[in-house]
């Protein structure tokens, strides 16, 4: 339901990196994501390097922390609604792993 009415979703599967996830979610906030989420096992959201790298961005973001499998089924229902070339649009970054390619087929 977070999500729901998010039109630019932004997802990061297995940045183990905290500086990295900080700028990010940088990005993210430069590009107009409506959210992050945080699929699989990625870096601290919380930490001091995170928080650092993101100089705020992690304050102004609807984000969400959760398994790779849980990303899968909340992005399939959310395309369902409206698939992605009527309005909504998804930015995938990560490194490789098997959720990643399960998100990929969902799309």
């Amino acid at each position: 339901e977070i999500c729901k009415n998010a039109r630019r979703i932004a997802v990061l599967d297995g940045i183990v990196d905290s500086t990295n996830i900080g700028a990010i979610f940088r990005s993210a906030a430069a590009l107009g994501m409506d959210a992050v989420i945080l699929a699989g096992d990625c870096a601290s959201l919380f930490g001091a390097k995170t928080a650092r790298a993101a100089m705020g961005a992690l304050f102004r973001q609807c984000v969400l922390e959760m398994s790779g499998a849980e990303t899968v089924e909340l992005l399939h229902k959310h395309f369902e609604e409206q698939p992605p070339l009527k309005g909504k649009s998804i930015l995938l970054k990560g490194s490789r792993s098997t959720q990643m390619e399960k998100l990929l087929d969902v799309l």
